[in-house]
């Protein structure tokens, strides 16, 4: 989280050559990174049964046209070209 909050990349990104920043392409913060990005998946993603289908729906989201999952549209957060 510390790396996402800084540069807006973890060693991943990096080498991917993307970033994570504000919808509006402003910086996104440590606590909106821990608190609307992972936070909210990781609570649903607890509860029995809706927890699957929540962690299911978090990931075949990117598959929308605007390549967004749903920790993305919680945070307003998009993943740029860096």
């Amino acid at each position: 989280c510390i790396l996402l909050s800084r540069a807006g990349q973890t060693l991943a990104k990096k080498l991917l050559g993307i970033r994570v920043v504000r919808r509006d392409g402003s910086h996104c913060g440590l606590l909106r990174i821990i608190f609307a990005r992972y936070l909210p998946i990781v609570v649903l993603g607890a509860i029995p049964f809706i927890g699957s289908l929540v962690t299911l729906a978090d990931a075949l989201l990117i598959f929308r046209d605007s390549c967004r999952c749903l920790h993305d549209e919680i945070a307003d957060t998009i993943v740029i070209k860096a």
